[in-house]
Parts: structure tokens; sequence; C-alpha cells
């Protein structure tokens, strides 16, 4: 359910030594690892999900704690006859289970008529055939439990920057003068920012396939070798990539 890499994001997985050339080069000509802080001794591994979710019992902890806090602010500003700002709950919206958030969307009101609503997602699975790993929450009710912001920001740093990626790939003879505006916005979360907007079904699964089409980019130069499928050559248009056999994933991303 998270990037459809599976079991692949949450194993630790090194950097082949060969990967690394493509690292930064330093002044004494060696070449050095990627530095992004998740040092090995033998070599780099690559940010596992295990670090940024956080297990239920700590999500527990934290809940008790912060919905305490919460209580105590709630009791304050009623005695100096005052509202609850974002400034008061700034460390805590996003914690807790349901998230401090939830108490401020704009549905609040019609939320609280909103009984008996995890059954009902439980029993969806006799009305929509698609399996849903997460039928016991709900992100109106619950807040968002996840976020994996920083697992890209850091996933991207770890293997060596945009710049270290697209040198990995196939990306030089696509001819394009810059890698800004394809699609790895600067920082802004592309995909992330689209899923709020409204979009169709079709246009919402293909932000699903970012992730996919991000990771065979990476391993293009291993996916698209002569000796691997049987087929013509055929050249992309526009560009300097000769692909051997049809595989659209790998033309698309």
């Amino acid at each position: 359910e998270i990037g459809g890499l599976s079991m692949l994001s949450m194993g630790h997985v090194l950097i082949p030594q060969s990967d690394l050339r493509f690292s930064k080069q330093t002044d004494g000509g060696g070449v050095t690892h990627f530095r992004s802080g998740l040092s090995h001794e033998e070599d780099q591994l690559i940010p596992n999900l295990y670090r940024y979710i956080q297990p239920w019992e700590a999500e527990f902890v934290d809940s008790q704690r912060v919905w305490a806090e919460y209580a105590l602010k709630r009791q304050e500003a009623n005695a100096q006859n005052r509202r609850l700002t974002l400034e008061d709950l700034e460390d805590s919206w996003d914690r807790g289970i349901h998230r401090i958030n939830t108490l401020f969307s704009k549905d609040r009101h019609t939320l609280a008529y909103d009984k008996g609503w995890r059954v009902r997602t439980d029993f969806q699975k006799y009305q929509i055939t698609r399996q849903n790993p997460f039928w016991w929450t709900h992100t109106r009710h619950d807040g968002k439990l996840w976020n994996l912001n920083n697992y890209r920001t850091d996933m991207i740093q770890a293997l060596g920057g945009v710049e270290g990626i697209l040198e990995h790939t196939l990306f030089k003879g696509t001819y394009f003068p810059t890698w800004e505006g394809l699609f790895w916005e600067k920082a802004s979360g592309f995909e992330y920012s689209m899923t709020f907007k409204k979009l169709t079904n079709a246009q919402r699964s293909g932000l699903n396939q970012i992730p996919n089409r991000r990771f065979t980019l990476w391993w293009s130069p291993t996916i698209n070798r002569a000796n691997v499928y049987v087929g013509f050559q055929v050249q992309l248009d526009l560009t300097g990539i000769f692909m051997h056999g049809k595989i659209p994933t790998l033309k698309i991303s």
C-alpha cells in the first residue's frame, strides 16, 4: 500500500558499490559515499520505511500525552474566555489518534453525526471488489495517520540527490536541458499536492504510478539491455535512447 514497492520498501537495501560511482567526486579524485546520515560499515543503506512510520505502541503513548495536553489547553482557553489558536496546538497538530487536526476540519459538524462509520467501511468489502488494507480507519475521522514526506526527501538524498539519480538513468539520452518540471518537482511533493485536487479516477490512479515510474527509471540501465529481451531495437522518438524489446512502463518512465 505504500508506493507499490511492498517488501522492497521495508527491507534493508544496500546500494551496490558499482552504483556509487555516480556519487560526488571529492577533491582527491576518489568517490565518496552518499552522505545521507545513514552510515553503514561496509556500504550505504537505502533508508527504510520503519524509520518513518511510528509503531502503534508509540502512537498510543503519544496519543494519550497529546490529548491530555489538548484537554489542558482547552481548559486554559475556556478560563481565559478565548479560542484555541493554531499556535497553541502547533506541536501536536498531526499527532494523536485520532489526529488533533480532525477537530478543526471543515466537516467536523457533519462528521459528528456519522455514527458507525468503522463498521460501514468494513462492510464495504462486500460492495467494492478492491482490497482495502485500511478498512478500519478513515482519513476524515482519524486524520492522516502516516506521512511519508521525510521518507521521500531522504530517499532522493540517499540515492545521490536528483542529479545523482538521473546520472544513474538514461536521462542524458533524452536531451532534456534540465530535469526541473519533469516529475520531480523541486521539493513541493508534486504527487502529494495533486491528491487533494479534483481528479478523475484515471488521473488519481495515474498518481499512484509515479513512485513505480521512478523505480523503473532508476533501474532503467539494468532493464534496458540487448541481452535481456528478444525484440527489435527501437529508438524512442526525439531521444537518443534505444529500447530493446517492448516494455511500456520503461518507455513511459
